[in-house]
């Protein structure tokens, strides 16, 4: 990641980097059994090393590099983990990525832990602000739709790793109407954001079924204004 920093400083690309860390991961145990395995004290050290990183490059090249923390999808992580990693981002005022409401495993995994799903499960922590940039969005309920409208969520939507299993946003045009900022990523390769944007287009029509309730231009804006927006520029 100190490597990645110099290249964007020698190429003069804006990024926002830190090593990404979790608590645990899932294990295939049998052909129809996956299961959460937790490590958390692996997990506290790869907040502090995330940590370290940002104060060590954040603001480098001219202010090209900023720092972000990356905890993995939320299924792997602990609660502890995640407070702790909220307290840090408002101590490094910075923003921080969780995968989450984006599966069916997930979703499972976090019902059978926690008993709701994760934006409840966060929403009753106090986690859910301004700060969190949460991919997919692709399996949340109108109730976590709802959280993430209330809290200033701002959702990354991946349009082509989601079809490529075959998930969609529901709706592009339905969570703008409700006040979400979104965001546009890749999250797959190839890391193409105007494949992106042509296959969030197409998707967006088709969950609507309308061809008319989402331009080419709010695509764009999402994939420009919103993820400023989401990084807090």
């Amino acid at each position: 990641f100190d490597a990645a920093a110099d290249a964007a400083g020698d190429l003069g690309m804006r990024v926002y980097l830190s090593p990404a860390y979790r608590s645990g991961g899932m294990v295939l145990e049998s052909p129809d059994k996956i299961v959460p395995v937790f490590d958390e004290e692996r997990g506290f050290q790869g907040l502090r090393d995330a940590i370290a990183y940002i104060e060590r490059q954040n603001g480098r090249h001219g202010d090209l590099v900023r720092g972000m923390l990356a905890p993995d999808r939320v299924e792997t992580c602990t609660l502890d983990l995640l407070k702790r990693t909220d307290a840090a981002a408002r101590d490094l005022d910075c923003r921080f990525r969780l995968h989450m409401a984006q599966g069916t495993m997930e979703v499972d995994t976090v019902r059978a832990l926690h008993g709701s799903t994760a934006p409840v499960w966060l929403a009753k922590a106090g986690l859910l602000s301004e700060r969190m940039i949460a991919p997919h969005a692709t399996n949340a309920t109108d109730e976590d739709l709802a959280l993430y409208t209330d809290n200033g969520v701002s959702i990354v939507h991946c349009p082509l790793v989601s079809g490529r299993s075959g998930g969609a946003l529901n709706s592009f045009s339905k969570c703008r109407a409700r006040g979400i900022n979104i965001a546009m990523g890749t999250d797959t390769a190839p890391p193409d954001m105007l494949m992106n944007l042509l296959v969030g287009l197409i998707t967006g029509r088709m969950s609507d079924g309308a061809p008319d309730r989402v331009r080419c231009a709010d695509l764009f804006d999402a994939a420009t204004l919103g993820g400023a927006k989401a990084l807090g520029r």
